[in-house]
């Protein structure tokens, strides 16, 4: 096992040293400010940017991240990648390159709720790949064939977390379907309710089908539906089928040069059950769970920077407002809904969101929003209605000249939450640390 992983990362590095250009950058993917689609649109100018003006035929792009809430959901879309581009030449419109995800995490829980205790959450991922890349003459759809090796080593523990992941893929302007390794975790871009930080460290690996629309240009739209395959069963076996399934869309109404509405809808399933598996040997066979969490919200933001001067000192405001469901638990039906607002300024940016929850649970999103009990010393503890306020402060600070580091910054964060139901008001803190090289290699 180790040695493969070798094996494909000393590929990688030997494409590296024969390419023409380093692009290093890390994607910010934060639910509240917005800013993942930003970012995700600024990574895409400079990797064409730098594909036009290279001469050879080899991008890189690297990303190393230790990633917070909100931003640190976004560790599992870190990447180096070494692309073979074809050159106008260069007939064969195929490329064969190598892609590294690296990540490396902290995140620190101090809860004390009831229904949830507090967690820390320590170490760093690997995942190479090598890609073989298929597009048409008019560069207008794309085949990409995909086989990587993944490695998750959490600090405290010497056993390491690995398996091996193969994907096809078939895009076309806007449109793409996956088969295999999904892109998953943080890219769904779910509400925290329904997908956390902690369940993206600990469900490793996406396998399934997927299917992605996306405006990459102007942002207008994201919709991304797939189902990830979790356990396979057979006939025979005293374990369930399982799998989980989602829809995440997302629309950009503009009102204004200043004024964007976005509208969000989201839900996501998580099944257990099959026909094939038989009772276990207690004599007992399990039921058929289907559990269900949706999001529907509404969003508006304002661009506080009339001219874009990166000197100003306000930047971005948004409120927004979203209503959360649950079904398909013995526990019954519950809902949610929050209402936020923000601003980023030149030194700081401040988010303030108030949750009022009656009986909801979630079975991936962030325990604090539930009802019921994630503590195991009172696993039979309910609290009917939740209601508590989170604020959260964080800034991303250069660290590096941009000539020598397109973008080397360092993101803490401090999030704060008034719980009337807590002995003691939780906190959590995290660290981001995110930087971006271009080197054109010319002579």
């Amino acid at each position: 096992m180790i040695m493969r992983t070798y094996l494909i990362i000393l590929i990688s590095l030997i494409m590296l040293n024969k390419g023409h250009a380093l692009i290093c950058d890390s994607v910010t993917f934060d639910k509240i400010s917005g800013q993942y689609d930003e970012d995700l649109r600024k990574l895409e100018d400079d990797f064409y940017e730098a594909k036009s003006s290279t001469d050879k035929n080899c991008i890189c792009t690297f990303y190393l991240k230790i990633q917070n809430e909100q931003t640190f959901s976004d560790y599992l879309n870190n990447e180096c990648e070494s692309v073979f581009i074809p050159s106008e030449k260069d007939k064969r419109n195929s490329a064969l390159y190598a892609k590294i995800n690296a990540s490396h995490f902290f995140k620190n829980n101090e809860y004390f709720g009831p229904v949830v205790v507090g967690e820390t959450f320590f170490g760093q991922q690997l995942h190479p790949k090598i890609i073989y890349e298929i597009m048409s003459e008019d560069g207008q759809k794309k085949i990409q064939l995909s086989a990587g090796y993944f490695i998750q080593q959490n600090f405290g523990n010497s056993n390491l977390q690995s398996q091996p992941t193969f994907s096809a893929t078939y895009s076309q302007k806007n449109f793409t379907a996956i088969i295999g390794n999904l892109n998953g975790g943080p890219y769904h871009q779910l509400a925290t309710q329904l997908y956390s930080i902690e369940t993206g460290l600990t469900n490793l690996m996406e396998n399934g089908a997927q299917i992605i629309f996306h405006d990459k240009k102007q942002q207008r739209y994201f919709s991304d539906t797939w189902i990830e395959w979790k356990n396979q069963t057979y006939p025979g076996s005293t374990e369930q089928e399982h799998f989980r399934a989602g829809s995440s869309n997302r629309y950009e109404i503009p009102m204004n040069k200043r004024n964007k509405l976005q509208l969000i809808g989201q839900v996501y399933f998580d099944h257990h059950g099959g026909q094939v598996n038989i009772a276990n040997a207690s004599g007992q066979r399990p039921p058929t769970i289907t559990l269900v969490n949706y999001a529907l919200g509404a969003n508006l933001q304002r661009n506080l920077n009339r001219q874009n001067n990166k000197n100003s000192f306000l930047n971005k405001a948004q409120v927004g407002v979203t209503q959360f469901g649950f079904s398909g638990s013995p526990n019954g039906r519950g809902q949610g809904v929050e209402i936020h607002a923000g601003v980023e300024s030149k030194v700081l940016d401040l988010y303030l969101s108030h949750w009022q929850g009656n009986h909801f649970d979630s079975f991936a999103g962030t325990p604090y929003y539930s009802s019921f009990s994630k503590n195991p010393n009172e696993p039979n503890k309910v609290i009917e209605k939740t209601n508590f306020i989170k604020l959260r402060a964080s800034k991303s600070i250069n660290l590096l000249s941009k000539d020598a580091i397109r973008r080397a910054q360092l993101s803490p964060y401090l999030e704060y939450i008034f719980d009337k139901n807590a002995k003691t008001n939780p906190y959590t803190y995290g660290l981001v640390f995110q930087w971006k090289i271009i080197s054109t290699g010319k002579k």
